[in-house]
């Protein structure tokens, strides 16, 4: 395991500032009503290196939803920022409500060393950033309304310093203390937002670090997860490779691309046949007209059998010549 750096504490009088944005937020409270349809917004993380200061400065210069990076590897120090995309440009991001889950045994899959605020203040669920755990956070008025790129709005409320003992995901999901996934506008205006695929993202940590988590901003990462191993043998065969029950579609089906051959499939899962070394990825394809945002890849590396070096005739002799 990487040795974690030590990090800044933020110094902002916290107390003062929760009574501040507290008295704000309620004062809107009269008016809240549904927001309009376009406060459309999507949680997800995205992994970079740590940095020793200035650790929220990414919310000034948000990654476009291109650049969004779920895909970790196990052994290494990530900052997994919290990014909330698709929100409006004219109308804000004041409040959101969200939860995470992972794998919570210490020593096991991720463990998080700490939670960094980027938001105005947030009000934080007992035993944060434990797994199954929540927030609520927020923004005053002078910070609500956040940067767009590349025509998205993207939102920083913060990040976790974590890192992967083997593999597992970090994925968001409704706030546990009451089972809420909520945003709200500049306005006060609430929205409650379905926990699905296309709202929620996760991160995925794996020996490799080749295997995509999922950002729904755009549906670029893949939005279910195959479930198989990492590395196997070259010419080894009845490799099985399944896709988690909740995206299994009546449509479903495998394709593989590289060094590998799909020896049986049914609609969730498929037997491989792997070839040379090298790599091959296997994907499942939830529909027939599978184009974007419905395909999940998963690559494998194939590693080729360990050289066995000759043997000269004079190693041979002085084998023979120690037996004696």
């Amino acid at each position: 395991m990487v040795p974690y750096p030590i990090l800044e504490a933020s110094t902002m009088n916290r107390c003062a500032r929760r009574v501040l944005v507290v008295a704000a937020f309620l004062s809107l409270a009269p008016g809240m009503a549904r927001a309009d349809a376009t406060l459309n917004a999507r949680f997800m993380f995205h992994l970079t290196a740590p940095v020793l200061k200035n650790q929220c400065a990414l919310k000034s210069s948000p990654p476009a939803c291109t650049s969004i990076v779920t895909r970790g590897q196990v052994g290494v120090g990530y900052f997994a920022y919290v990014v909330i995309s698709n929100t409006d440009l004219v109308t804000g991001l004041a409040m959101a409500k969200f939860g995470i889950d992972y794998n919570g045994a210490s020593g096991v899959g991720i463990d998080i060393v700490s939670w960094g605020n980027c938001s105005t203040v947030d009000f934080p669920s007992p035993g944060w950033p434990d797994a199954g755990t929540g927030n609520l956070v927020t923004w005053d008025n002078a910070n609500c309304h956040h940067v767009s790129v590349a025509g998205t709005v993207m939102a920083i409320p913060g990040y976790f310093y974590l890192s992967a003992y083997s593999p597992d995901e970090i994925e968001i999901t409704p706030r546990p203390l009451d089972n809420s996934l909520e945003v709200a506008n500049c306005g006060g205006g609430t929205v409650p937002l379905s926990a699905d695929v296309q709202r929620l993202g996760w991160a995925r940590f794996s020996a490799s670090g080749a295997i995509e988590g999922h950002a729904p901003c755009d549906f670029r990462n893949s939005p279910c997860r195959v479930r198989g191993p990492e590395y196997v043998a070259a010419g080894e065969p009845g490799i099985n490779f399944t896709v988690d029950p909740e995206y299994v579609s009546s449509e479903g089906h495998w394709i593989i691309d590289g060094n590998g051959q799909i020896s049986s499939s049914d609609n969730d899962s498929a037997v491989v046949t792997a070839l040379g070394s090298g790599s091959f990825t296997i994907s499942y394809r939830q529909g027939t007209g599978c184009v974007e945002g419905c395909q999940c890849d998963y690559p494998v590396t194939v590693l080729g059998p360990v050289p066995v070096q000759p043997s000269t005739w004079s190693q041979v002799k002085a084998i023979l010549a120690g037996e004696d």
